[in-house]
């Protein structure tokens, strides 16, 4: 006996399979793959003591959408992995090819299905069918009225690729608003070079908790979406820009000259514990070569933050982790002031 939610399926021959819950299940695709689903455990001990369970026409489509919940991420992960994602490209496919009214009608069908397994919206798909739209407004649109909040999210993170001036900025906000499609929306303005009205926007909009989402800027090149970044209103933006240089660590776009006194306001703001861990080690870096070439810009900064943690009444060292040695490679006068304070 295999309880399935509120089912019980009972082990029995093909034909006792058919005469009780067998065409109940098949009827809907969704109960169909969680009851597949929970033979296939027991079918091979079934079937060595004489019994043949019920097989089941699964929907491939339904298979690939919920494809995580089946995987076999303990004996093989790379390649469970490199299956969950090759399936849900063939589905997102798919999905494209039916165009915007249809693609998102089958999407919801397949939310509909997989609630039923017992899974919830497949995000993976939503991205990945994102990617294949041509006419990210018309998706926009469809999903909006159909209340398909996956798509709805996915559409504008295209539509900034393809047509970034003609996104709405009400679109755009609502992009920036989803938790799920901010960091795809964030991503898409930053592999940009040029700051626009859709990049503004994305930009004005970050803050400390995004952080995350810049710690590939070291790939980008010394243009118009990094200088805004640098000059960021938000210490913890404007520094993970600034430790993205070149600036004692090789990889990174170099340091324009005139942008020199922008670098050094956003340096002198690090905050350490608002880094990623990349970023931190990068940060080790930089502030190793500017204690020794810059030494005035180190004094400003550590003496900032000295000042901070006294006033807030605790303690913490503001240098990335075993990195307390760099306080003796600024010239002696810094590091005596540096001392009384």
């Amino acid at each position: 006996m295999l309880q399935l939610g509120v089912v019980t399926v009972v082990a029995g021959s093909q034909q006792e399979g058919e005469d009780t819950l067998h065409p109940l299940l098949q009827r809907s695709a969704g109960t169909a793959l969680r009851a597949h689903r929970g033979l296939a455990s027991i079918r091979d001990r079934a079937r060595e003591t004489g019994y043949e369970l019920p097989g089941f026409d699964v929907d491939p489509d339904l298979q690939s959408f919920c494809e995580w919940g089946n995987a076999d991420f303990v004996s093989d992960v790379e390649t469970a992995t490199e299956q969950v994602h090759s399936r849900t490209t063939t589905l997102a496919g798919k999905l494209a090819a039916l165009g915007p009214e249809a693609g998102v009608a089958r999407f919801n069908e397949l939310i509909e299905q997989a609630s039923l397994v017992g899974e919830g919206a497949d995000h993976l798909t939503a991205v990945r069918t994102g990617e294949l739209m041509t006419d990210p407004a018309a998706w926009y649109h469809a999903a909006s009225a159909s209340e398909c909040r996956m798509l709805q999210g996915a559409a504008p993170t295209q539509w900034l690729t393809l047509a970034p001036d003609a996104i709405p900025t009400a679109v755009l906000q609502a992009a920036l608003k989803n938790t799920r499609s901010r960091p795809a929306a964030i991503s898409a303005v930053l592999a940009r070079s040029v700051v626009d009205r859709a990049g503004e926007t994305v930009i004005a909009s970050l803050r400390a908790e995004d952080v995350p989402w810049l710690d590939r800027l070291f790939c980008h090149d010394a243009d118009d979406v990094m200088h805004r970044l640098l000059v960021h209103k938000d210490p913890a933006v404007a520094a993970s820009t600034a430790v993205s240089f070149a600036v004692g660590t090789p990889p990174g776009p170099a340091l324009p000259k005139d942008w020199r006194a922008a670098w050094s306001s956003a340096f002198e703001g690090l905050l350490v514990d608002r880094l990623t861990s990349h970023n931190q080690w990068r940060a080790g870096h930089v502030l190793a070569y500017v204690a020794e070439h810059d030494a005035d810009t180190f004094e400003r900064l550590f003496g900032r933050q000295l000042q901070d943690m006294a006033a807030q009444g605790w303690y913490s060292s503001p240098l990335p982790p075993n990195s307390e040695d760099l306080l003796a490679l600024p010239p002696r006068p810094h590091r005596l002031r540096l001392a009384i304070q």
